[in-house]
């Protein structure tokens, strides 16, 4: 019994938690004694169980999560720059000393077609979240090693959780982000040049009901069965033309890749499921 209590109080990390047995008589209890039955006693008397309960209390398992291409902002900077200029300050002059221009001035005034454009908003998004890192560890003496269990990202944001766990540095990973979007852009670029058209990615917000009926209509509207076979297409395209779903981000969220016209052509067709739709205006095939 007293396993089985002990085991009962170390399952729940993280809660205050005490071992109770209900037993018939407190004789049933090792060590104690009495006759009234029906009552619930505890396993420890009251000090035993504060320190057991100390000893048994565990830190939550915890995740530092970065985001990833999209939720660039003009004017993002602003609020952590005029709350902590000491902290934050350093880091983004630090990135503008690194890619040789004011990307912080971009960040900072725009214009959004800028800022949004694959070239800056990935080395713009990878800096931010540094820079909050480092005020959260200069300001609050938030320490990833000690406080974080798991550091992970979305896509871009896997470079920011590099860096969070001591893997790369800051300016190794503000290198790679900035070279990957210069390979993305230049994807695209060349796309165009050769096939004629835009090509990109779209994010397509809808009810969490009807993403299963809305990802099996678009693979219907494109010609791909469950499985994500080719089937009978009624349009023989360029792979680089076709359209694909690129990512199920959550249980209301698709991102579709491919020519921009093609993806906006499907949306009109299965419009009774999609919902709402939202370009994300990201180059390239991986966000």
């Amino acid at each position: 019994m007293r396993t089985l209590a002990t085991g009962l109080t170390a399952a729940r990390p993280g809660f205050a938690s005490e071992a109770i047995l209900r037993c018939e008589t407190l004789s049933a209890i090792p060590g104690r004694q009495g006759s009234r039955s029906g009552l619930q006693h505890p396993l420890y008397t009251s000090s035993q169980r504060q320190e057991r309960t100390i000893m048994t209390k565990r830190r939550p398992r915890t995740a530092l999560f970065f985001p990833g291409q999209g939720v660039q902002k003009v004017g993002m900077l602003k609020p952590w720059l005029d709350a902590f200029p000491r902290s934050a300050g350093p880091t983004i002059e630090e990135v503008d000393h690194l890619l040789g221009y004011k990307l912080s001035t971009l960040i900072e005034e725009g214009p959004n077609s800028a800022l949004t454009a694959t070239i800056h908003s990935q080395p713009a998004i990878m800096a931010t979240s540094i820079m909050i890192l480092r005020v959260l560890e200069a300001e609050f003496g938030f320490h990833p090693p000690s406080r974080c269990d798991v550091t992970l990202g979305h896509s871009l944001g896997e470079f920011a959780a590099l860096v969070a766990g001591g893997y790369v540095t800051f300016q190794d990973s503000l290198y790679l982000v900035r070279r990957r979007a210069e390979i993305m852009a230049e994807c695209s670029r060349k796309a165009t040049e050769e096939f004629g058209g835009e090509y990109g990615m779209i994010a397509l917000v809808t009810e969490p009901d009807h993403l299963r009926p809305l990802v099996a209509a678009i693979h219907d509207f494109i010609g791909h069965n469950d499985a994500g076979v080719k089937t009978n297409s009624g349009e023989d395209v360029p792979p680089i033309q076709q359209v694909s779903i690129a990512n199920i981000n959550s249980k209301n969220q698709i991102v579709l890749s491919g020519n921009i016209n093609m993806i906006r052509t499907l949306l009109t067709h299965p419009a009774d499921e999609t919902g709402e739709w939202d370009d994300e205006e990201v180059a390239g095939w991986e966000e």
